[in-house]
């Protein structure tokens, strides 16, 4: 006899063929933002431990639904924000930076990339902006 909510058969199914992209320079932190795609999201996971990887994923043609980019292990610079500009502006993919802290950003728009480029340009000085003066700033309901 089968009890109602018991088994498998009455969970629903992952939606099909949903793929991310995940790019962090800290193996251990990959390895848990994937696990966070797979798991909670259902996500199939392109994990990518540098910049240089992630832009051939992307330039390659893979469908990607979102890419998560883990800014504080790429060191917030240049190759980070190329990441993210190819995937905003070039591919137009669902694209979320992560913080130090491990908060999530986005979807980031271009306006956004702005203000990480200034906040590159500016990280020596007191005035600096950060992540939180993204257009959308803290989403901890989006992958």
């Amino acid at each position: 006899m089968d009890l109602p909510g018991a088994g498998s058969a009455y969970l629903p199914a992952p939606p099909p063929g949903l793929r991310a992209l995940a790019v962090s320079a800290g193996a251990v932190r990959l390895s848990s933002i994937a696990a966070n795609l797979r798991e909670r999201w259902h996500y199939e996971v392109t994990a990518c431990i540098d910049q240089a990887a992630a832009m051939a994923e992307l330039r390659a043609g893979n469908k990607f639904e979102v890419v998560l980019v883990d800014m504080h292990s790429l060191g917030c610079g240049a190759p980070a924000i190329e990441l993210l500009e190819c995937a905003v502006g070039g591919m137009h993919v669902e694209t979320y930076a992560i913080s130090e802290s491990g908060h999530r950003f986005g979807p980031l728009v271009m306006e956004d990339l702005d203000v990480l480029k200034k906040h590159n340009d500016n990280e020596a000085s007191n005035g600096s902006k950060s992540l939180e003066a993204t257009q959308n700033g803290p989403c901890n309901s989006s992958p």
